[in-house]
């Protein structure tokens, strides 16, 4: 092998090298920046982001008055009841 060749087969080689190590640099740096972007745009969409929330269920307020209400008729029902009367064709009890 001469000598032209072999400095030509170690310049094949130093370039070889050096075209692995710009790719790897390459891609590590294009990860990084694309990284970097995806972080930065979340972070500016996440201050102007609105979410839906379902807010808790709170007790509806009629629900309870309309049983409030409902109670104090029946009260009121029962409070002005009259006895029964009993009349000759009618009797509570029918033994009498």
């Amino acid at each position: 092998m001469s000598r032209s060749s072999r400095l030509f087969a170690i310049a094949a080689i130093a370039c070889a090298a050096a075209a692995g190590a710009f790719a790897s640099v390459a891609v590590t740096s294009r990860d990084y920046v694309v990284s970097a972007v995806h972080r930065a745009w979340s972070f500016v969409l996440d201050g102007f982001r609105v979410d839906a929330v379902v807010q808790p269920a709170s007790p509806n307020q009629r629900e309870p008055s309309v049983a409030l209400v409902a109670a104090k008729a029946f009260i009121l029902r029962l409070v002005k009841r009259d006895r029964p009367r009993v009349t000759p064709m009618w009797r509570m009890c029918p033994s009498t």
